[in-house]
């Protein structure tokens, strides 16, 4: 993004009135006057050249090339009908501005076989703005294409039938733009957003839907998402990856205030080869719903795992569930692979095929989450059974028991982990604290591995884990006897 003369960058609202100060170097429109129609280049700039011809890609850019490595303003007319070429920004040119009426009113459509727009330059060059306009693909996975320039800005944009593509670029801006397929089936691996070794970028009111593959791609790039909705992505079945977001190797990513729903398999997807990877990202603050559409039990809301370590991400204050009569989406959130140290706080997780969480790793911390085991919150139990940290929160039960059952406390718990115990049939009901824990009750520790028993109906304890492999017995109700 441009900066003040101080450094400081320019905010959305502040270059939205400059460029809108800024008076048109080109203004291009289609003659109807004519027969065939003409297209015209009009130079509003002291002593410039106009340009005039059948052909759409011509005029365009030859109003591009004539404003040298300076650059400046092309205001864009009307619909602009099909180009015949790829615009491309010449070698050494900065700040060029192409500016439509509003998505209605300006349109053009992608040449056969090729890109809309190709900018390819170097580092140097940088500010390049499109605005306000309709640019329509032709099935390609990349209508506009953007490789080695800085600082890109573009707003108001609808990409229909093709996706946006970002390769070594510093300074994205993307502001209340739709990229969709409309019509047909969109093409295998076609993406929304695609980012490759890129950074410094905001993308915010943005509306990704119907694309055959990711709704958002990122490798290698740090990127900030805000007040999205990514949508029925992935569903062309020749894809190789079908999420809302699949983030590879990126670390710092931030997706805060979106909606993310009915994608073909996860929500959002961290996914780690090698370094950098996919530490440090932040999901807060979303709705990710009705996910795994491929089919029921596949992919999950979010999903963390790879082949390399992804560690320190936080999954916060999300809404991670499956509403649907038929449900699909199996964990809200997964860990898989080598992961640890995932902070997964305050979510609502409740309705989810499997369950809320499923997690891998030693020193998560996962606490205060609505439906964290929601799917067995209570269970009743007729033989023996190991309890799982998925299920904190939950009730167990011996109804229906013919005998005596033992249940065992999973030996990974975190702290505050808790299962609650009732004694529904009069049988011994036995909880183990494991071979390397105990329970703390009756006013005592009790030997590691000895476990606690009652058998009178009614009869129930709650049960905290301190996070050392020990337990707290809490509001124990009845006889509990020590074994």
């Amino acid at each position: 993004m441009p900066q003040f003369s101080d450094g400081t960058k320019i905010s959305e609202a502040e270059w939205d009135r400059l460029l809108e100060s800024i008076p048109a170097s080109y203004v291009v429109w289609k003659d109807t006057s004519t027969t065939p129609a003409t297209y015209r280049a009009e130079c509003l700039l002291k002593d410039g050249t106009d340009y005039s011809g059948a052909d759409a890609s011509t005029v365009i850019q030859s109003a591009i090339n004539g404003l040298g490595t300076g650059g400046g303003k092309i205001q864009l007319k009307g619909d602009l009908g099909t180009l015949s070429a790829s615009l491309t920004v010449p070698t050494g040119q900065s700040n060029l501005s192409i500016v439509g009426e509003g998505r209605v009113k300006t349109s053009l459509k992608a040449p056969a076989s090729a890109r809309a727009f190709s900018f390819i330059g170097a580092s140097t060059q940088r500010n390049f703005v499109l605005k306000d306009m309709k640019i329509i693909g032709n099935g390609l996975a990349d209508t506009v294409y953007f490789e080695g320039l800085n600082e890109i800005y573009i707003e108001n944009v609808e990409v229909d039938q093709g996706g946006i593509y970002f390769n070594t670029v510093y300074g994205i801006r993307i502001f209340n733009t739709l990229v969709w397929w409309s019509t047909g089936t969109p093409v295998a691996n076609g993406k929304g957003l695609s980012f490759i070794a890129s950074s410094d970028g905001e993308i915010s009111m943005t509306v990704i839907s119907g694309m055959g593959a990711e709704g958002v791609y990122t490798s290698d790039s740090t990127l900030s998402f805000s007040l999205m909705e990514v949508s029925n992505c992935g569903n062309n079945a020749g894809s190789a990856s079908r999420d809302g977001f699949t983030l590879v190797d990126s670390p710092n990513v931030k997706i805060t205030d979106s909606i993310i729903l009915e994608n073909y398999a996860s929500g959002i997807r961290f996914y780690a080869n090698s370094t950098p990877n996919c530490n440090s990202g932040i999901v807060s603050d979303n709705i990710i719903i009705r996910n795994s559409k491929v089919g029921v039990g596949i992919y999950d809301g979010v999903r963390i795992d790879g082949v390399a370590a992804i560690n320190y991400t936080l999954i916060s204050n999300n809404q991670i569930y499956d509403d649907a009569v038929t449900q699909t989406q199996n964990y809200g959130v997964r860990t898989l692979a080598s992961t640890d140290y995932i902070f997964i706080i305050g979510n609502r997780l409740t309705g989810n095929l499997t369950d809320g969480i499923s997690y891998v790793g030693t020193h998560n911390i996962i606490r205060d989450n609505l439906g964290y085991g929601n799917i067995q919150s209570t269970e009743h139990h007729t033989a023996l059974d190991l309890l799982t940290s998925s299920e904190s929160g939950s009730i167990h039960t011996n109804l229906g028991a013919a005998g005596s059952i033992k249940l065992t406390l999973p030996q990974d718990a975190l702290a505050g982990m808790n299962f609650e115990f009732v004694v529904m049939t009069a049988q011994q009901l036995q909880i183990d604290p494991g071979a390397a824990g105990a329970i703390y009750v009756n006013g005592a520790k009790q030997a590691d591995d000895a476990y606690i028993w009652a058998d009178d109906e009614g009869e129930s304890v709650k049960l905290v884990a301190d996070g050392n492999g020990d337990w707290i017995a809490i509001g124990a109700v009845g006889t509990w006897t020590v074994v």
